[in-house]
């Protein structure tokens, strides 16, 4: 029988967490075959440039020395611009490479097509976004199947996979809902603060606005365990809120550092790949890489929030039982 003043053994650490998390991928590589055939479809398939629309824009911007730089990106970028990498959700979307601007040159001959109406590209920007919820549901669903079975834990039947899947692609869309009235409430304020504040000093006016993105940014990191609790557990949405929140709270620095270790392995991923795609069959190479590694590192954040969990609520059931 455990006693109540025994300690808890504390969870792994950062770099123990990686490499469980590439340990469960290399023994289930079928969980990259959603980051590869979205990649795939991306670097060979169709592509809906927005090119006119950007161009457009930059048209009906002021000529100004400040701009020019910022002008002149856009309109080199714009040539390879795909709105279809929407289907790849900031911040919790399926890992995928071709997530910036896509490659010139590819082995087989790509149909572009050019989309000029600003409104049919916002309503086809919310399709492929909706839809690619949808992916991340399935692929975070999958995920959570190997880490149920790895702790020997009934996996869900078709049926309940399905309905697990469609919860959690739900769940997520509304919770994408409250990021985005939750960023519109922290705006709202920050901009009649910074109207008065550019009566006074420009640059002041502008530290105003510059708080809004690092508000956001925290708030997704305290959320950031939203979608593993929604697709391993199943909990209602604000349940999840508060678990993600807590969690946070309590690991802060080991969760920061899985972050940032995760963001820094995929920009020098990112990189690397860019570099050596030479626009021949040999970029399906780094495809296959870059599925593995991010798909790893996703695992990885599946059990980081796994094992805190478990912690967290024995902690809980020791304090019921104690009362």
């Amino acid at each position: 029988m455990i006693q109540k003043n025994e300690e808890l053994a504390p969870p792994p650490g950062v770099w123990r967490t990686i490499a469980a998390g590439f340990d469960l991928t290399t023994k289930h590589l079928w969980l990259l075959i959603l980051p590869i055939l979205v990649d795939a479809f991306l670097w060979l398939g169709p592509r809906l440039s927005s090119r006119p629309i950007i161009e457009q824009m930059v048209g009906v911007l002021p000529q100004d020395e400040a701009l020019a730089d910022i002008t002149a990106q856009l309109l080199e970028l714009a040539p390879r611009t795909n709105l279809f990498t929407s289907l790849s959700v900031p911040f919790i979307g399926i890992p995928v490479f071709m997530i910036g601007a896509t490659p010139e040159n590819t082995p087989l001959p790509v149909q572009v097509t050019e989309l000029t109406d600003p409104l049919i590209w916002l309503g086809l920007f919310l399709l492929f976004s909706i839809v690619g919820v949808l992916i991340t549901a399935v692929y975070f669903t999958l995920i959570a199947q190997t880490i149920r079975q790895q702790d020997e834990q009934p996996i869900l039947t078709a049926s309940k996979f399905v309905s697990r899947v469609t919860t959690t692609w739900l769940k997520l869309l509304g919770f994408g809902i409250v990021i985005f009235i939750a960023s519109f409430i922290i705006y709202i304020p920050l901009l009649i603060i910074a109207f008065v504040a550019a009566l006074i000093s420009q640059i002041l006016a502008t530290l105003v606005l510059l708080i809004g993105p690092v508000l956001i940014l925290w708030l997704l990191i305290f959320t950031y365990f939203v979608p593993h609790d929604l697709s391993l557990f199943g909990h209602q949405l604000h349940l999840a809120v508060i678990t993600s929140v807590q969690l946070v709270r309590l690991y802060f620095n080991p969760m920061l550092g899985l972050l940032l270790v995760i963001l820094l392995i995929r920009n020098i991923l990112g990189s690397l790949l860019i570099l050596a795609d030479d626009g021949t069959w040999f970029t399906s190479v780094g495809i296959l890489g870059h599925a593995f590694i991010m798909t790893s590192l996703t695992t990885a954040t599946f059990i980081f929030f796994r094992d805190r969990y478990v912690v967290i609520s024995e902690k809980q059931q020791r304090l019921k039982n104690a009362n």
